[in-house]
């Protein structure tokens, strides 16, 4: 996966504690400090947010479906197109760029989001491991029922795709980590308990030793030690869906892109995901139709804006 060059940190809490114990024991003892066990800690308040895109990647498009709009009357009649769906996967993979591991697994949830909830996705990820974690999710998308003005003994042809794109981003991570711990010294290579003391007033009292790293903070709050962290994220999936209205049959998945003609009824126009179009005015196309043409499409002002 291409991905920027990025400074990736996971604070080691064991190996911190190991450090400050060292510093606050005497030495007589400090010299053989080996280890500490954090395994009883309890973690609260584990949650993402700050969800942010910061680029989006066009991946192609994928076909949907299309209809077959006949129409053998004498007069130009408005008739809709069926609706399609169609499931695919999406996927998120993220890397975590800064955080944390400790004697319990720490694990954050959250949804990812695209262009609007259509496309949300739930993840999970640790915080222990820069490696990239990933998770797939079926989406169902659907393109609306379209209404399309055909013309008198004639037949279109309505051609619908959705453009999947790779978004980028970041999404911020949090927990509070509170309760015991314990610490280890080794003799003779015999291993035994040093002492036990509660993770937050341990570091309240003695983290002048050993200063706490940016993004490791204390929560006076709720006496906790506070973490705050960054994953980023590629996320592929879909972001709007063209229809396209011609005269003439496709071939599934090859359809040219040509620019919504108002005047003829025929091209190309994006709509979003919940069904509404892009960029798309109905005022505007008063001066491009036939007053008649007009009036109808203001009918149908609702379904189609």
């Amino acid at each position: 996966m291409e991905r920027r060059l990025l400074f990736m940190a996971i604070f080691d809490l064991d190996a911190y504690l190991v450090a400050l114990a060292k510093k606050y024991y005497p030495d007589i003892f400090s010299q053989f400090i080996s280890r500490v066990d954090t395994s009883f800690l309890a973690v609260k308040n584990a949650e993402s947010y700050g969800f942010e895109i910061k680029n989006s990647k066009p991946q192609g498009t994928m076909f949907i479906g299309e209809s077959v709009l006949k129409n053998d009357t004498n007069e130009t009649q408005t008739i809709h197109s069926d609706s399609f769906t169609k499931t695919i996967t999406d996927s998120v993979t993220l890397s975590v760029t800064t955080g944390i591991t400790t004697g319990i697994d720490i694990s954050i949830g959250g949804k990812i989001f695209g262009m609007g909830v259509e496309t949300s996705m739930s993840f999970e990820v640790s915080t222990s491991t820069t490696n990239e974690q990933t998770s797939e999710e079926s989406v169902a998308y659907t393109v609306p029922s379209q209404p399309v003005v055909v013309p008198a003994k004639k037949t279109y042809y309505v051609h619908t795709s959705l453009q999947r794109s790779q978004l980028e981003g970041s999404i911020r991570l949090r927990a509070d980590l509170s309760g015991p711990f314990s610490v280890y010294m080794k003799m003779n290579g015999t291993e035994m308990p040093l002492g036990s003391h509660s993770l937050y007033d341990f570091i309240k009292e003695h983290q002048s030793l050993h200063p706490l790293p940016s993004g490791i903070s204390l929560n006076h709050n709720n006496k906790s030690v506070h973490f705050e962290g960054i994953a980023e994220y590629i996320f592929g999936t879909g972001t709007k869906f063209y229809v396209t209205i011609t005269d003439t049959p496709s071939s599934q998945g090859t359809q040219e892109h040509k620019a919504y003609d108002a005047k003829t009824g025929l091209g190309t126009y994006e709509i979003d995901l919940d069904g509404k179009k892009l960029g798309f005015a109905l005022n505007d196309l008063k001066d491009k139709l036939e007053p008649e043409a007009f009036e109808k499409l203001k009918e149908l002002q609702n379904e189609i804006v």
